[in-house]
């Protein structure tokens, strides 16, 4: 008796190599999700509530706030139903299994945690004020709002969007030059864009020397692993590292 062999129908295998086939995972959830239109959208919104708030109330505060709540917002109808919930999830995976994700999430804060730490200490020893220390490094504890809302917005903004566009060219002008899946520099020159603007959106970014690690290990994390949710978790777990320095150390302990 014969065996009977299937030939498998070669239009209907996925013959894209992972990591394009990830990046195109990116841009249609970026097309999906309209970022477009809502991004600006919610800059307008921006501007109108700069208006009419008491001037009294901060504008990256609010800035900060229509972004965490804005943001989400537009990519909720690409995480509720549950045809799209496993792509988001893979959108967060990325190249990366759960456990690295995590992993490479929290290594930036464990360093940071470590260097705090190392700062304490030094300040003791010398018997000199720790501010000196961490004027370059560490926000002051007014913006401690700023650091707990400021990483989902941005995430999505900057890793989700710019840099998902930046690295395919902005679709038609990408495709001209070959873009992102034909040559590899096209791809990494706009991942390097988009650390630079994301250093450049912060008030004086250029003065705080730990931005320069958290953008270099974030816009890596994005265009390595296509992990949105390594960048997520560092992004957050640097925040929080930071905002719990300002509470408990100089606000308490050496205040």
């Amino acid at each position: 008796m014969e065996r009977s062999t299937v030939t498998p129908n070669k239009e209907n295998l996925d013959t894209t190599p992972p990591t394009e086939r990830n990046e195109q995972q990116f841009v249609a959830f970026v097309n999906a999700a309209r970022f477009e239109f809502g991004i600006p959208a919610i800059f307008v919104v921006i501007v109108v509530l700069g208006f009419i708030l008491p001037s009294g109330i901060s504008k990256g505060a609010t800035f900060e706030y229509a972004f965490a709540i804005g943001l989400p917002l537009l990519i909720l109808p690409q995480i509720v139903p549950p045809t799209y919930r496993a792509r988001f999830v893979g959108l967060l995976r990325g190249d990366l299994e759960t456990r690295t994700m995590w992993i490479y999430g929290l290594a930036p804060a464990a360093f940071l945690v470590a260097l705090l730490g190392l700062v304490v200490l030094l300040s003791f020893l010398t018997h000199e004020s720790v501010r000196q220390f961490t004027s370059g490094l560490i926000y002051h504890r007014d913006y401690i709002t700023d650091l707990f809302l400021a990483p989902i917005g941005e995430e999505i903004f900057f890793r989700a969007w710019l840099q998902t566009r930046l690295q395919q060219g902005f679709g038609k002008m990408g495709a001209l030059l070959g873009g992102a899946r034909l040559r590899s520099w096209f791809s990494g020159a706009g991942a390097v864009l988009c650390g630079v603007l994301f250093m450049a959106s912060h008030v004086n970014g250029v003065a705080q020397g730990g931005l320069y690690v958290l953008t270099a290990w974030l816009t890596w994390l994005r265009f390595r692993h296509r992990s949105l949710g390594a960048t997520l978790i560092a992004h957050v777990a640097w925040d929080g590292a930071l905002g719990l320095f300002g509470i408990l150390v100089l606000t308490h302990v050496l205040k």
